[in-house]
């Protein structure tokens, strides 16, 4: 695992002006968390769909990780000699499982997210969808823990999960998720039959 030392965000349709966003703009922001061994930009070529039938203003940023093996079989045919990214590292160790760089993924975007915020939302694929979760209970918990944290307009309003897993016990910290005042009023899952990260 390597050092973090800044933000490499990795698309933005538009410079973001925090003065000028609730005055001149109607775009909502949202901020997109790419699946494991990808990046910002597959994720975005990904999600020309959404982009096209949507007013979102999109902005994403890669995982602090480099990936340590090669993308899904179909991702590496279509998007291949660009670098790869994973949120955090997962070791099997026998009967138990080890993971890494979690937590300093997650202080990455929620560090991301003070300096370039306010979100309307968070989008997450797979890997990204398991760690916006744990972002999301990590602004949950700072907002919490402190009165003056976060003015409400920070905290994102809904969010977007796309073929996510559980995130992991140990790393998951003890928040209802059901408790959608806290969370945030609307948090979409898109679950398919099979999945990994």
């Amino acid at each position: 695992m390597g050092t973090i030392e800044s933000f490499d965000v990795e698309y933005s349709d538009q410079k973001h002006n925090p003065n000028a966003a609730t005055v001149q703009s109607k775009k909502m922001r949202l901020l997109c968390l790419h699946g494991w061994r990808t990046s910002g930009s597959i994720l975005m070529m990904q999600c020309a769909g959404l982009k096209y039938h949507t007013q979102f203003e999109m902005v994403t940023i890669n995982a602090p990780w480099l990936a340590d093996g090669l993308p899904d079989p179909m991702i590496g045919q279509i998007y291949n000699n660009v670098p790869y990214y994973q949120w955090y590292y997962r070791y099997d160790e026998g009967n138990t499982v080890r993971f890494e760089g979690v937590q300093e993924s997650i202080n990455l975007i929620v560090r991301h997210i003070e300096e370039t915020g306010p979100y309307d939302g968070l989008l997450g694929f797979s890997q990204g969808a398991a760690i916006a979760t744990m972002v999301l209970t990590e602004l949950l918990n700072k907002r919490r823990n402190s009165i003056n944290y976060f003015p409400c307009n920070f905290f994102p309003r809904f969010a977007v999960l796309i073929g996510g897993i559980q995130p992991m016990e140990e790393y998951f910290p003890s928040v209802s998720i059901n408790d959608n005042k806290s969370i945030g009023k609307y948090l979409l899952h898109f679950i398919g039959a099979v999945g990994y990260s």
